[in-house]
């Protein structure tokens, strides 16, 4: 039995100026900025987290490849990780142990194992979280976790059983969602509004263990495969009653001076697969036990790792620039990480040591104008040194301009940012104007989440004009919703949440587009973001089609102006060649001048493709697709001689920030040359005609030649063009 992940989608039918908020920046504020608050945590020296062990020697369900998100998270919060496997043998492996994640094994665990396991709990307080499953599968045993409980004195079981649900909306009778928790275990629940249980057993609690998680009232128990259950809680599927089947089960066992915890849940929290669902917070409920279970052990002793420690702290600097412009009063900001422990810290102005902290609030004014050395030194527990250093030039009287040719880019960031990295990839590409995708938290409490975002950015970026932005309001999942951020005035901006067809018809557009009026050197263009509908399929090829062919006719109402139209198209390139299931239509619909279903009073050109015509560089990080789906178009105002140069995710961060790559482009925006007005004639209904297959060819081979002009262009303006600060 495997996942399927299934979105829900939210249908917004807002579509008028007033649903936007936007933050402004002109071009002479940048001196009134303010810092972050979040510059202002200095709690960058922590006690080392302790070694946490990952089991997966057992036969453990979901170990052998889907725990590396889970590892690499946790390594990203100060501990350190590691598989059993990475040992002599089990004994070995636990004795460097402090916190021991084992999902459910499918296998007896051996005694020599068990007596190991009491051993290691018997040698300091130790922290436990194990993860059982439903008795679908007659493999698994719940004998194995209920042998390892028992010899750890743990009176917590595990019931031979599986917890199903009655409730219609959920994904699958075995999906089990529920926000029923024990509020007693607040801190294991920060930020967690739903847990998602698949196909878990219940937990047997005793009167020394208590019910953190309990399930829903639609739940109930149903015995797959023998032996029977131990306990029954409820096991009519009426609708009713199940909220008395307890999922997850801590314990703390009654050794004072060393105690040890025990955390039980029915099924994996933590997989791989959890870590690319949006729809539950399960991988934050496990950090928030987890960190809660370490500083329980720190308070009845020191943890101490016995790991051989040969690497260094890792050093980010947050705040300044490398080479940058610094002005007035700026945040020295940096973030120190070293699982073993960080001993000592210096942050250093021109030799001199300033700060012993991961914060400086440094008063330029106070220094000469000119270039000034900021130098960073960290140095663990055993002894191992990393210094960053960097340059900065003081200019009290830098005034920031317009950069040309400016930089537009594209990038999907995932759920409104689950992986903070994707903020270092917008840091490392400097773009000028940025098309977001995926903001759908950006717009909380009054566009938080926005403004904080615009203030990190701009104070990273000082010497350059400052972003203002805008983001769609009223988005309900954080996987929906675009935000533009621009150093350019955002003249006015517009939520669409519905197209019309050639046709006349009128559909709904799941995930709205973003189309806004932005002056650029006295010229307004139009930037249009789009993210179209998800997933392979015909139905969803079909609805991707309707969203451009009712996009493209909104365009050309604008009229003969210029358009940047980008964005995740969720479809391949035709020029490609790809052999996925997403479909071509979608994009030639818009760089086929010879479709039905394309702009009649526009042209529009695949940027990427158009200056790099012999590259296949996919934008979709986490499959095998050999195509790009996150695309930046421009229309006939932007002949190719102005379209500079484009990259796809080529900066250190790239991968580490989204399951998306960005795509970006330079392009000359001075002076653009009034084009001829375009009027394509497909009949009285442009879904009458059709266009044959010899015509799209010549379309497609037209985009290939054209970008093969392209090249030859930025080949001779290479000499008269600087290079761009990134």
């Amino acid at each position: 039995m495997s996942r399927i992940k299934i979105v829900m989608i939210t249908l917004l039918l807002i579509s008028n100026f007033s649903t936007f908020m936007s933050y402004s920046a002109g071009e002479n504020q940048v001196d009134e900025l303010t810092v972050p608050d979040r510059f202002f945590e200095t709690d960058g020296l922590i006690d080392p987290n302790g070694v946490v062990l990952l089991d997966d020697i057992h036969q453990n369900d979901y170990a052998e490849g889907n725990l590396d998100l889970v590892k690499g998270h946790l390594e990203s919060i100060g501990y350190v990780v590691k598989y059993a496997s990475e040992f002599t043998d089990w004994r070995e492996a636990l004795s460097f142990t402090h916190h021991l994640i084992m999902t459910a094994p499918y296998t007896d665990i051996p005694q020599s194992h068990l007596n190991d396991f009491k051993e290691w709990l018997t040698n300091g307080s130790r922290n436990v979280i194990i993860s059982s499953r439903g008795d679908f599968n007659a493999e698994v045993s719940s004998e194995a976790i209920n042998s390892l409980l028992s010899e750890g004195n743990s009176t917590i079981k595990v019931n031979d059983d599986n917890v199903y649900t009655t409730n219609p909306a959920a994904r699958r009778p075995w999906y089990i969602e529920t926000d029923n928790f024990n509020s007693n275990f607040e801190s294991f629940f920060t930020d967690v509004n739903t847990l998602n249980f698949f196909s878990p057993s219940s937990i047997i609690p005793s009167s020394t263990s208590s019910v953190i998680v309990y399930g829903e009232s639609d739940n109930y128990q149903s015995d797959e495969n023998p032996p029977e259950p131990e306990k029954i809680f409820d096991d009519t599927d009426d609708g009713t009653g199940g909220d008395t089947i307890p999922l997850a089960v801590f314990e703390q066992t009654n050794n004072e001076s060393t105690p040890d915890r025990f955390l039980v849940l029915g099924s994996t929290l933590w997989s791989d697969f959890d870590y690319g669902d949006s729809s539950a917070q399960d991988t934050i409920f496990l950090e928030n036990s987890l960190k809660w279970m370490t500083d329980q052990t720190r308070n009845t002793e020191q943890i101490i790792i016995t790991l051989l420690d040969t690497n260094p702290p890792t050093i980010k600097v947050v705040n300044p620039r490398n080479n940058s412009i610094v002005k007035g009063e700026i945040p020295i900001k940096v973030e120190v990480r070293d699982p073993f422990g960080v001993e000592s810290l210096t942050i250093s102005l021109d030799g001199t040591i300033v700060s012993n902290t991961t914060l400086y609030l440094w008063d330029t004014t106070k220094f000469t104008e000119g270039v000034h050395t900021i130098n960073i030194t960290a140095t663990d527990f055993s002894g191992n040194s990393f210094s960053a250093m960097l340059s900065v030039k003081v200019e009290q009287g830098n005034t920031a301009v317009a950069r040309e040719p400016f930089k537009v880019m594209a990038y999907n960031i995932k759920e409104s940012g689950i992986f903070p990295q994707w903020i270092d990839v917008v840091k490392e590409e400097n773009p000028d104007i940025l098309l977001l995708v995926e903001t759908g938290d950006f717009d909380d409490n009054g566009n938080q989440l926005l403004n904080e975002v615009l203030n990190e950015l701009n104070l990273y970026f000082i010497d350059f004009l400052p972003y203002a932005g805008v983001t769609t309001q009223n988005i309900v999942q954080p996987y929906n919703g675009i935000t533009l951020l621009s150093r350019f005035e955002i003249v006015s901006s517009e939520k669409i949440s519905s197209v019309t067809l050639d046709d006349g018809r009128t559909i709904s557009v799941p995930l709205p587009f973003l189309s806004s009026k932005v002056k650029v050197f006295e010229q307004d263009f139009w930037i249009i973001g789009g993210h179209l509908s998800c997933c392979p399929g015909a139905d969803n090829e079909l609805q991707r089609e309707q969203e451009q062919e009712g996009i493209l006719n909104y365009m050309d109402s604008l009229g003969n102006v210029p358009i940047i139209y980008l964005g995740d198209m969720n479809s391949n390139s035709p020029v490609d060649n790809a052999t996925s299931d997403l479909g071509t239509e979608p994009i030639d619909i818009i760089i086929n001048p010879a479709n039905p279903k394309t702009a009649i009073h526009h042209e529009f050109v695949d940027v990427y493709q158009a200056l790099n015509p012999n590259k296949k560089e996919p934008t979709y990080l986490v499959s095998d697709l050999e195509s790009r789906i996150d695309f930046i178009f421009v229309n006939q105002w932007f002949p190719l001689d102005r379209l500079i140069n484009s990259t796809i995710g080529d900066t250190p961060s790239a991968k580490e920030g989204s399951d998306h790559a960005s795509v970006d482009a330079f392009i000359m925006g001075k002076g653009l040359p009034i084009p001829q007005p375009i009027t394509h004639t497909f009949g009285s209904n442009k879904e009458a005609s059709t266009v044959s297959n010899s015509q799209r060819v010549t379309a497609n081979t037209y985009i290939t030649v054209l970008g093969l002009i392209a090249i030859v262009n930025v080949t001779r303006k290479s000499k008269k063009i600087p290079s761009f600060r990134k």
